[in-house]
């Protein structure tokens, strides 16, 4: 007599179809407890499992069902277990097997997206070199105007910056059409704006620029380090020191 029928598992796979998961990222594991019969739902390659026991009760089959669970924690997430020491129906065990789909499951493959994703993502304030210099000394700056000379070589600077990204051909042109308004617009703001400002409104405009423009991670480095090997002279530049 078998106590886990092929009904009982079909119904466990039409679950995971229904929750839009997919089947082939699932395993399953029969097996034989005392008295009674056990069968595990795996999430390969994850800690994630749905465990059912089966076993007759008065002639009829009844179960009871171990999980694991998930909590998004710092600094890293939790992984446990759970379990239900009474015996229910099998039509219980399907809502319980439904709620870890939709809790346990999909929370986690949420977090494993996240975190693939935040990783395939560039550091764009490290990127972005000419301001890493401060970082160190951050009150070395004076926040004083700069000079007539100063804001010829940074509009200089900013064009040939600006064309060298044109010259790769890593852009489309309404994102040169973009670049070459925020380029316009630091060169503006070099002749209002103090250094510490500046060099502030710098940063935010060209990573501003990278996300606006929906660009690669790879071509929004590249724009990122263009801007920092063409800028990085102010920092280093003694008269802006005190």
């Amino acid at each position: 007599m078998r106590l886990i029928l092929n009904k009982h598992r079909n119904a466990l796979l039409e679950l995971i179809q229904s929750a839009k998961l997919d089947p082939q990222a699932f395993r399953r594991i029969d097996g034989e407890i005392k008295d009674g019969e056990s069968l595990r739902i795996e999430l390969v390659g994850t800690p994630h499992y749905f465990d059912i026991f089966a076993s007759l009760m008065d002639t009829q089959r009844m179960f009871l069902y171990k999980q694991s669970t998930f909590k998004i924690a710092y600094p890293n997430p939790i992984i446990g277990d759970s379990s239900w020491p009474y015996r229910k129906p099998f039509n219980e065990i399907q809502e319980q097997f439904k709620v870890w789909l939709d809790s346990v499951v999909k929370g986690y493959l949420k977090y494993l997206d996240e975190e693939e994703e935040d990783r395939a993502l560039p550091d764009l304030w490290a990127d972005l070199a000419f301001p890493s210099a401060l970082s160190h000394s951050p009150s070395a700056l004076q926040n004083i105007k700069f000079s007539i000379g100063e804001q010829t070589r940074i509009a200089k600077a900013l064009h040939e910056f600006e064309e060298e990204v044109q010259s790769r051909e890593i852009l489309t042109r309404e994102q040169i059409k973009l670049l070459h308004e925020q380029v316009e617009y630091l060169v503006d703001a070099s002749k209002r704006l103090g250094r510490k400002d500046w060099l502030a409104a710098a940063t935010g405009a060209l990573i501003g620029f990278t996300l606006q423009s929906g660009l690669t991670t790879e071509v929004a480095t590249q724009v990122i380090r263009l801007a920092g090997a063409a800028l990085q002279w102010i920092a280093h530049t003694p008269l802006l020191l005190q």
